[in-house]
């Protein structure tokens, strides 16, 4: 082993000595300060590695830490819709002009919220006496005031919504509510001088379905139609034998409303 190793030695001193020595003789022939020493690759046959590097393996690069971006939960917004329209009663009543509105969270594609709407409708009965032409040519009617009466239909509801997605330039939706409904009906006999009013109340529902159209990142103008279904009934009093008397109305009816919506 010593032997061995004694000729390795040499071997590399031979080596050396001779790049040395073609360095000098090159830098002799170009006058260059510069030297770039050569190594003579030592071949090591048959002789036992005095280390190991077999344990040096390439490992992947260490992506730096990203957690999954999961999915964020809709945030809630709030909304206020606008509206007004007709409402046209089973029974046979006049047209009422409808006001209301619809407040409530909108979670994605559902809204949850309360609704209140008032349809109205007033109108006189009279007695036509008299019809003359002025000088202009316009016919004048002179009508005497009978009675004069008034309707009015109050549903406040609790309602639920789906809407199609935002990404639709116009959304359908659909909804439904229901809560308690109030009806108010007064009237003046003008000519028995005798005066009429009365409370309704009973629970209903409503169902509708329309469209908005945006105008904007928060507003959009809304069309709709509905349906209301309700029975509204009082207490008048008792017989006799005590079994109460109970008045009833039919608030049943439908229409169609417009309005506009703001999103918060």
């Amino acid at each position: 082993m010593k032997m061995h190793r004694l000729t390795t030695l040499a071997m590399v001193l031979l080596g050396t000595i001779s790049a040395a020595a073609a360095h000098a003789a090159g830098a002799t022939a170009t006058g260059s300060l510069l030297a770039i020493p050569l190594v003579t690759p030592i071949v090591r046959a048959g002789y036992p590695p005095d280390f190991r590097n077999d344990a040096i393996g390439r490992y992947p690069r260490v992506q730096p830490y990203r957690p999954y971006a999961q999915p964020q939960p809709t945030r809630p917004r709030g909304f206020l819709m606008l509206n007004a329209g007709v409402f046209d009663p089973e029974e046979n009543v006049a047209e009422h002009t409808t006001f209301g509105f619809r407040a409530g969270q909108a979670y994605d594609l559902l809204s949850v919220g309360v609704a209140a709407d008032w349809a109205h409708k007033s109108f006189d009965e009279e007695i036509v006496i008299a019809q003359t032409v002025d000088p202009t040519g316009h016919v004048v009617t002179q009508a005497v005031q009978t009675m004069h009466t008034s309707s009015h239909l109050v549903p406040m509801l609790v309602f639920m919504q789906i809407t199609a997605p935002q990404t639709l330039p116009i959304r359908p939706y659909f909804g439904v509510g229901g809560g308690y409904e109030l009806l108010f009906l007064s009237s003046h006999d003008y000519i028995n001088n005798v005066d009429y009013d009365a409370n309704f109340g009973g629970w209903g529902w409503q169902a509708w379905g329309g469209a908005s159209l945006k105008l904007g990142p928060r507003s959009a103008l809304i069309g709709e139609i509905f349906a209301n279904n309700a029975t509204v009934s009082r207490d008048v009093g008792s017989f006799s034998s005590g079994q109460p008397i109970r008045e009833s109305v039919n608030a049943n009816g439908v229409g169609a409303r417009f309005g506009i919506q703001f999103g918060y």
